[in-house]
C-alpha cells in the first residue's frame, strides 16, 4: 500500500543569490485533508488553528470517530487489522482501559491501576469540561491526545503547541474537530513520541507508531 505522509512545515521565501538572505515567511496554513477512514466508520481531517494564548500556528491530523462505531485495544505491537494506531506512553492523572464493553477514560484515583489499563495524562481537559492548572507547564512540543465530544471520540496528533492552547482550542472551537466541545481530554504522548497512523479510502497518512503500547481502533463488527 502506498504510504503518503501528512508533513507541516514553513515555506522559506526565496532570494536572488546578490540580495541579503530573506527572513523565513510566515508559516502556510496546514494542507486541509478531509477523508473518511478506511471502513467507513469516522473521518480524518487534517488541520489548522491559532493558539489562543501564545498565538503560535498549530497543525493537527484529527480523527474523527463515532461512538459505536468502532471497538479499541491497547496492544503492545501494531496490529494488522488497526485502521487508527496512537501512540501512547504511560503518564499520570487518568487511567485508560480498552475492554469489549468498550473505552474507558477516567480520572485516576491514586490507588493501584486496574488489571488490563494503563495510567495516561496529564488531562488537557478535565471531565465535565474544566481547564486544568497544568501546573505551570508551558512546554511546546508535539502531542497525541484522545478526547471525547458528545457522541463523538476524538484522536489528535499535533504538531508543536501549549497545553493551553490546545485546551482552548478543544473547548471553544470544536466545529475544527467536527464535535462538539470536548468534555474530557488527555494527553497519550507527546515530544517525539507522539505518532498517529490513519489508513483511509485515500491511502495511510500520518506517522508510523513506535512506542510500545498503542491504541488501536478498528471497525466495530
Amino acid at each position: 500500500m502506498r504510504v503518503a505522509l501528512v508533513t507541516f512545515a514553513l515555506v522559506l521565501a526565496a532570494a536572488p543569490a546578490h540580495a541579503q538572505p530573506a527572513a523565513p515567511a510566515p508559516a502556510a496554513p496546514c494542507e486541509r485533508r478531509d477523508v473518511a477512514l478506511d471502513g467507513g466508520f469516522g473521518r480524518a481531517s487534517a488541520v489548522s488553528f491559532t493558539g489562543a494564548v501564545s498565538g503560535d500556528r498549530i497543525c493537527a491530523l484529527v480523527v474523527n470517530l463515532a461512538g459505536d462505531g468502532f471497538s479499541a485495544s491497547l496492544g503492545a505491537a501494531p496490529a494488522d487489522a488497526a485502521v487508527v494506531s496512537a501512540a501512547v506512553v504511560p503518564g499520570a492523572g487518568a487511567v485508560l482501559a480498552a475492554r469489549a464493553s468498550g473505552l474507558s477514560l477516567v480520572a485516576s484515583s491514586g490507588g493501584p491501576t486496574p488489571a488490563g489499563a494503563l495510567g495516561v495524562g496529564p488531562f488537557v481537559v478535565e471531565p465535565g469540561g474544566t481547564f486544568p492548572s497544568f501546573d505551570g507547564d508551558a512546554a511546546d512540543v508535539p502531542r497525541v491526545v484522545l478526547a471525547y465530544a458528545g457522541q463523538r471520540v476524538i484522536v489528535i496528533r499535533t504538531t508543536a503547541g501549549t497545553l493551553l492552547d490546545l485546551a482552548h482550542a478543544l473547548r471553544e472551537a470544536p466545529a475544527l474537530f467536527g464535535a462538539d466541545a470536548a468534555e474530557r481530554a488527555v494527553v497519550l504522548a507527546g515530544g517525539d513520541a507522539a505518532a498517529l497512523q490513519v489508513r483511509t479510502d485515500a491511502g495511510t497518512i500520518g506517522t508510523q507508531v513506535t512506542t510500545a503500547v498503542q491504541l488501536q481502533f478498528v471497525k466495530r463488527s
